[in-house]
């Protein structure tokens, strides 16, 4: 088996189709190679075309919870600026010796103590109760 190899050795030196097959194979070689690396490339390209649309999803994500916090902390103050005006009428009222209607005294008493029975903002009533 040895010898047969050896003879087919011999007579590719011999025709001079080592060096054809040599360079042949280095072609082919460095054609893998570059087909490899243009994979690489558009897989790179790929995925930071994904990671940039995660990003993108991930600020509009952010933006629209920004915004309902903002609602939401403006709905607060302005509750907090009713209750501020109806603390202030009976307070007023006995400042000016102005006379305050009965119903507007006991409305602004009542949301006064309506508001104040909740649970403050941020606390989970569920764990003041269980403790």
């Amino acid at each position: 088996m040895h010898s047969f190899f050896r003879k087919i050795r011999q007579a590719l030196l011999v025709e001079n189709r080592l060096s054809h097959d040599l360079i042949y194979a280095l072609g082919e070689t460095i054609r893998v190679m570059v087909g490899i690396l243009i994979a690489l490339k558009i897989n790179n390209w790929n995925q930071f075309v994904v990671d940039h649309q995660l990003t993108l999803d991930n600020i509009k994500n952010l933006q629209a919870e920004l915004e309902a916090d903002f609602q939401q902390y403006t709905r607060l103050i302005e509750e907090q600026e009713l209750r501020i005006h109806q603390v202030n009428i009976p307070h007023n009222s006995f400042e000016y010796n102005a006379i305050v209607n009965k119903s507007e005294f006991s409305k602004s008493v009542i949301t006064e103590r309506k508001q104040d029975t909740g649970p403050a903002f941020g606390c989970n009533p569920r764990i003041i109760v269980n403790g």
